[in-house]
């Protein structure tokens, strides 16, 4: 049986002719700027990790310059805290606690915040305490936002038991920062800055050094590349923002400085990053 109904035949015909070059360069037009999107839109995220990390960075020294400035020592070090604020039980090593208050303990004096070395657990005593005194003489002082603990939260055998906005700032979810002095020795097998000397950030996990579960906390090798090429030279073993080599699968390719990469291959945020604040 055969239709030459021309409305029918006109639908059949319109059917079988396919895309338009105009409706393919339509879609192809619709499907850049999808791609365009998500694109320009890594790109914002990146901008603004590196905005924040840029932004606390130079909070922290800020408010660490002008409490030296006022007080004559530094936060965590100062051995004169007591004269200004109320003196915590037991100082210097006050009880672990998760009990925010101004009541504070001194530090020894020597200039350096939490100075210990790399590896060696006897100059380790220090920075149990200093690291964390350090955001209670700040937030006592009215130089940074909240009330902090002064001292290492319960839990397993480690002077890094943190948790944000207790005894240090929450800066986002899983990821908060301590500053100590560190000098590094014969530490390759973790750190790049082998011989370095200087007050670092770190970037420590909620909970402790090492959680359960330790890859859920941190940052990707590809989030710490994208803010450490806005900020410094996207490199994860030299200039002033870097990260460690540890723990395996390793957050770079290699453990020779001068030829290591970020490890894109690895996917999870187990990576943790070191800022060097030059003093």
């Amino acid at each position: 049986m055969q239709f030459d109904n021309p409305v029918i035949h006109a639908a059949l015909h319109a059917r079988r002719r396919g895309f338009t070059l105009i409706e393919l360069s339509i879609v192809l037009v619709v499907v850049a700027l999808v791609v365009g999107g998500i694109v320009a839109g890594r790109e914002i995220i990146a901008n603004a990790d590196a905005r924040r990390m840029l932004s606390l960075r130079d909070q922290v020294v800020s408010a660490i310059m002008v409490f030296r400035n006022k007080y004559n020592c530094l936060p965590g070090d100062c051995d004169t805290a007591t004269r200004f604020w109320p003196a915590d039980a037991s100082c210097p090593n006050t009880t672990a606690n998760l009990v925010p208050k101004t009541a504070t303990c001194n530090g020894d004096g020597d200039g350096l915040i939490a100075s210990r070395i790399q590896n060696i657990p006897s100059d380790s005593v220090k920075a149990c305490y200093e690291i964390f005194r350090t955001w209670q003489h700040l937030a006592n002082a009215g130089l940074i936002s909240g009330q902090y603990s002064g001292v290492m939260a319960p839990g397993p055998s480690s002077c890094y038991n943190q948790l944000g906005g207790v005894n240090v700032p929450r800066w986002r979810q899983g990821n908060n920062f301590i500053i100590e002095h560190v000098r590094v020795v014969n530490d390759a097998a973790n750190a790049f800055f082998d011989d370095f000397s200087s007050h670092l950030m770190r970037d420590i996990w909620d909970g402790g050094s090492f959680p359960a579960d330790l890859n859920s906390y941190g940052s990707t090798p590809a989030e710490l590349y994208r803010i450490d090429s806005k900020i410094d030279d996207g490199k994860p073993g030299t200039g002033l923002f870097q990260t460690y080599q540890y723990p395996s699968p390793d957050c770079s390719t290699s453990t020779d400085p001068a030829t290591a990469e970020y490890n894109f291959s690895r996917t999870d945020r187990g990576c943790r990053s070191i800022t060097n604040l030059k003093f």
